[in-house]
């Protein structure tokens, strides 16, 4: 099966592996496969949150920089991302999409759960480095959007936690539900430490407002409400509560509606404000 918004997906976050462990700036940064644009939305001590957009392939979403090689900032990130001229000096496996295995970890009734892995090499100043992209990622079954964990584990240790898909488009009016899949993960730990659950949420675009939110596992259950939606822009973002069994953790949402009529939703949570721990993911659809 092809899984489109696993493979669109995977190249972007490959590249941006690859831009980070250039270190970033110049003419070495990556290669794009469209214009892209960035925007900081958050930063922690070692790593942020960015808006992305693909603006060719009509994908919408937020990149995470769960793990960052020392002297990196977001805003380094974000000013990379802008860059016209970022370039030609990262090459991608030619199979390592076309062969993705595809076969799902898991399946649910919207989407499939998938694990796997993306070899590519990175050359700078005429030397290369072969990198490899372990993720997990949940696709839904429109291949329109999803949420995707990765950390590259051969040579830098950097990790990246994304969601998005289809950019949104003629918001409706009134309440809805959406619901799906959802996924958390102690950063400290590695990929087998992922557990999977799932979320509602309630919103009222008259009102722009998600009114509720909770999304749970088995061990985490991440509740919020009252977070306000850019009505504009089909995003939002605020407060939210995590509970891991111990004292409840305050942390913060980001989202973003996908596909004409909102019919979609992805998202992605961290505990605190500059001391991150856990993240996770979460993306659906509209009931």
């Amino acid at each position: 099966m092809y899984y489109t918004f696993i493979t669109r997906v995977a190249f972007l976050c490959a590249c941006l592996f690859a831009l980070t462990a250039c270190g970033g700036g110049g003419d070495n940064a990556a290669v794009r496969s469209s214009s892209i644009m960035a925007e900081r939305v958050a930063s922690f001590n070692d790593g942020g949150v960015a808006q992305v957009t693909q603006v060719e392939d009509g994908l919408t979403g937020k990149m995470m920089i769960v793990r960052a090689v020392s002297g990196l900032t977001i805003n380094d990130f974000v000013n990379d991302l802008n860059d016209p001229d970022a370039g030609d000096n990262v090459l991608l496996d030619p199979n390592s999409l076309s062969n993705l295995r595809a076969h799902p970890t898991a399946t649910s009734t919207t989407g499939n759960i998938i694990r796997d892995q993306i070899p590519f090499t990175v050359t700078v100043n005429g030397i290369t480095t072969r990198l490899n992209l372990d993720f997990v990622a949940y696709d839904h079954n429109s291949g329109n959007f999803g949420v995707f964990y990765a950390e590259e584990s051969r040579e830098t240790n950097l990790g990246f936690l994304y969601n998005g898909g289809e950019t949104v488009s003629n918001i409706p009016s009134g309440a809805y539900t959406y619901s799906g899949f959802n996924m958390i993960a102690d950063k400290r730990r590695t990929l087998d430490n992922v557990e999977f659950g799932t979320f509602t949420m309630n919103v009222n675009f008259s009102n722009a407002m998600v009114t509720n939110l909770n999304a749970t596992t088995q061990s985490s259950n991440v509740t919020g409400g009252n977070i306000p939606i850019n009505m504009q822009q089909g995003t939002f973002t605020g407060g939210i509560m995590l509970d891991l069994g111990g004292s409840p953790l305050s942390g913060h949402v980001y989202g973003d509606f996908h596909g004409d009529g909102a019919t979609g939703v992805s998202g992605m949570y961290h505990d605190g404000t500059s001391n991150v721990r856990y993240v996770g993911g979460f993306a659906g659809s509209r009931q």
